[in-house]
């Protein structure tokens, strides 16, 4: 199985869609291949007053929108005991630390968005706005829509009665991550097989015109590793019906 190495996706949820929306709360949960790790998420819903005291802006559009919410989701969003921004950042930036120390030798690791221009572009401004530094590397930054939409048959949306709760969100576009990474990998897997494929048959098709390599003074043109994929090419045609159409026990 092809593996996926430990990554952040990150969800907001907020009063507004401009990059100085205010911030409602934070949602982030680790994945890898096996899952979305449960026992290390982070959710934390902001006093809004504090976000505004900072600079950021409420828009009045985006709170009528929220006011046709669920309204298990909106007591989530706005009612879950919330704090001030300077601790939501700094409890986030805990997190993330602790989160690269556990799984990636403190080192950076991956960090996920459904718009990596909305989420990241607004968080990073809370930290700005706080005269902090945000904790994670913009290098890593990775945009969860762009990826989906080479795959939209592998999206996951969460039910109605629960989207827009950041911690859900979070987890549901993680889940979704995963099975296009895994997809992806599949892929890149299958064209370097092909690759070793096709040079495989070439070398056949050089030895069987009756062109002769000698591994002790062409060792430069066929290697061991040539031989290994001879072998391959050969159990291919096996397996494919075809009859084994050269022997490299001269080796």
């Amino acid at each position: 199985m092809a593996t996926i190495e430990p990554q952040i996706m990150i969800d907001l949820e907020t009063v507004g869609v401009e990059s100085l929306a205010a911030i409602a709360s934070i949602g982030a949960v680790v994945f890898n291949e096996s899952g979305v790790i449960e026992s290390d998420s982070f959710y934390k819903t902001v006093e809004l007053q504090s976000v505004v005291n900072i600079g950021m802006e409420i828009e009045p559009g985006a709170m009528l929108w929220w006011m046709k919410q669920n309204e298990s989701v909106r007591k989530a969003t706005f009612e879950h005991n919330p704090e001030n921004i300077e601790q939501v950042l700094n409890a986030f930036s805990t997190w993330v630390s602790e989160i690269q120390s556990k799984y990636n030798n403190g080192q950076p690791m991956n960090i996920w968005a459904r718009g990596a221009s909305f989420d990241f572009t607004i968080l990073k401004n809370a930290y700005k706005l706080m005269g902090k530094t945000e904790p994670w590397k913009f290098w890593k930054e990775r945009c969860f829509r762009t990826l989906a939409d080479q795959y939209p048959e592998l999206d996951v949306k969460p039910p109605e009665t629960s989207a827009h709760c950041a911690l859900t969100d979070a987890h549901y576009q993680a889940c979704g991550a995963i099975k296009m990474l895994l997809a992806q990998s599949k892929v890149s897997e299958q064209a370097k097989l092909k690759e070793r494929l096709d040079q495989s048959l070439m070398l056949i098709d050089l030895m069987c015109n009756g062109i002769e390599w000698h591994i002790d003074t062409h060792s430069e043109i066929i290697t061991e590793a040539d031989y290994e994929m001879l072998d391959e090419a050969n159990l291919f045609l096996h397996n494919n019906g075809y009859k084994r159409i050269v022997s490299n026990e001269s080796k």
